[in-house]
């Protein structure tokens, strides 16, 4: 992207998949006869949490089971999502994943993935369109994009970011947002996007790039820039990322 540019207009797809060769077993059972479980690789709190808290009471009443939620945090969405991976093909347990886990991971970690994206999983529908939000410390001394570049050019190296793992859409977003402004950050990584949130709020962190909709539920910091702001109008009038 040249300069002048929007940031990232939507950045997380948060997926819904479970495990691959289920649907006649699930049909010859009229699925589901007891509880389901949904794994989010991510600690609770973060956006991809967010969406499976909400739909999870709307899955139960459609179904007459209840829907657990599970957070099995760690590595990148590998954890949770191998979970997923090596259970019982019955239907009964599903992923909800950001996007990165079937198109970012392969890449990252050819060959090493302890799950196959391709066999191991049958998509059942595309979530949500996660809009992302930069956001930074209170004390951190800017106010613009543009004062957060000239301070990072003026650091290099030295101002820090969170992210919800490596490869995660908050790595790759500041990984972005470091190829177009040309500036150096440090990464900080971690088991999923709230305790990274935490860190920033608690000013030990200085930035990072979050789902839209944890930023409307989490106030307690400024928000530099957001990345498409009339898809959040619950959100304060924040401008597009430019850089």
């Amino acid at each position: 992207m040249a300069v002048g540019e929007r940031f990232w207009a939507s950045a997380a797809l948060a997926v819904v998949l479970f495990g691959a060769h289920v649907a006649a077993q699930a049909q010859a059972q009229n699925f589901p006869v007891r509880p389901v479980h949904v794994i989010v690789p991510f600690a609770p709190g973060g956006g991809v949490d967010i969406v499976a808290r909400l739909i999870a009471p709307k899955l139960g009443e459609a179904w007459g089971q209840p829907v657990v939620i599970e957070n099995r945090g760690g590595a990148a969405n590998i954890l949770g999502t191998e979970a997923v991976a090596r259970a019982a093909p019955d239907g009964y347990t599903l992923l909800a994943v950001e996007a990165g886990a079937f198109t970012i991971n392969p890449t990252l970690y050819k060959g090493k993935l302890p799950y196959d994206p391709e066999k191991d999983f049958a998509p059942i529908t595309g979530l949500v369109r996660i809009n992302q939000a930069l956001l930074a410390r209170k004390s951190l001394p800017v106010a613009s994009v543009a004062d957060l570049i000239a301070l990072a050019k003026s650091k290099p190296g030295q101002l820090t970011y969170g992210t919800a793992g490596i490869g995660t859409a908050p790595h790759m977003n500041m990984a972005l947002f470091e190829s177009m402004a040309g500036v150096k950050l440090q990464p900080l990584h971690y088991r999923g996007a709230a305790p990274a949130l935490d860190d920033v709020i608690g000013g030990h962190t200085d930035l990072m790039v979050i789902a839209a909709v944890v930023v409307v539920i989490w106030s307690a910091f400024r928000s530099p820039a957001t990345a498409e702001t009339a898809t959040v109008p619950v959100a304060l009038p924040l401008p597009s990322l430019t850089v």
